[in-house]
């Protein structure tokens, strides 16, 4: 089972991926209305933090819509919200059609986001092809309001899913870090601690490889411009 953890976010801690049209609509925006379904409503200018709101009038851009903050929801809001961000970075479709995918709190830990189960499963609900396990105690799922925060992680999960790679291995945490680093839209509009401490942890995992041998200065992904680190 592999983790990617908060705490990889200072402990948050390849493929180009095709950009979602969810995706592609939320970048014409900023503040992203969605419902309590997780459905997207509309746009703001702004951040790209969520929003809850169960209508928008129609002049919302100029008589903003009466909303809460995502992390103010109770957990079914919070589900429905992740689950369809979670669509729209490929689960539920294609080779994870069938994977597993389900919230539980991993006691005493509000670090670790999520946990993947490669291969096929079989348990008392029945069989399936991989799993995925939000942690609802984790400080990303009860804190977070971004919505690219979000979109990354679940690609990073979703490229552990797939990857053909040892588990548990500097080469699979890697593969997925340069899975996240190649979606350039999100990594431009994610938070900044979270753009800070992904890319800290690209660089400990690229010089890891470099050391082994297994990647070249030239396969460094650089900043993106107005990135940097704060």
């Amino acid at each position: 089972m592999k983790k990617l953890t908060r705490k990889n976010l200072d402990a948050l801690a390849a493929v180009m991926p095709v950009l979602s049209e969810t995706e592609q609509q939320v970048c014409m925006g900023g503040v992203l209305y969605m419902n309590s379904g997780g459905t997207i409503l509309g746009y703001d200018g702004g951040s790209y933090d969520i929003l809850i709101a169960e209508s928008l009038p129609t002049d919302y851009l100029t008589n903003p819509a009466s909303s809460g903050n995502l992390s103010e929801q109770n957990d079914e809001i919070k589900r429905a919200v992740i689950t369809n961000i979670a669509y729209a970075k490929g689960f539920f479709q294609g080779e994870l059609e069938d994977a597993r995918f389900s919230f539980m709190p991993f006691p005493d830990d509000e670090n670790t986001f999520a946990a993947v189960e490669r291969g096929e499963i079989e348990d008392e609900t029945g069989s399936y092809s991989g799993a995925i396990r939000i942690n609802t105690n984790s400080s990303l799922y009860q804190a977070s309001e971004n919505y690219f925060d979000f979109s990354l992680t679940l690609l990073h999960e979703k490229t552990h899913l797939t990857s053909t790679l040892p588990s548990k291995s500097v080469d699979i945490e890697y593969e997925a870090m340069v899975a996240m680093l190649n979606d350039t839209m999100a990594m431009t509009y994610c938070s900044n601690e979270y753009y800070t401490a992904t890319r800290r942890l690209y660089d400990d995992l690229f010089q890891q490889m470099l050391e082994n041998g297994k990647v070249t200065e030239d396969d460094y992904i650089g900043h993106i411009i107005g990135r940097e680190p704060k």
